[in-house]
């Protein structure tokens, strides 16, 4: 997993729509990862590459209030 990287937070819906559809294409998504279960702060996030070699991360809270708690 990387250490450094670019962050996007997103809705439930719009990151499974991304997932989904970055998992079909060519490039390497990992597996999605669950941060803080159970706890408050829980996120679901995954993690790919752009092209020029910098990680992304697509992430979503299970409650977004929790988002900068």
């Amino acid at each position: 997993m990387p250490s450094f990287h670019f962050g996007v937070i997103v809705d439930r819906k719009t990151w499974e729509r991304l997932y989904h559809r970055l998992k079909q294409t060519k490039h390497s998504v990992t597996p999605e990862i669950t941060f803080l279960s159970g706890k408050k702060g829980e996120h679901a996030s995954f993690f790919i590459e752009d092209p020029n070699g910098h990680s992304v991360e697509f992430k979503c809270f299970r409650n977004q209030k929790e988002m900068f708690d």
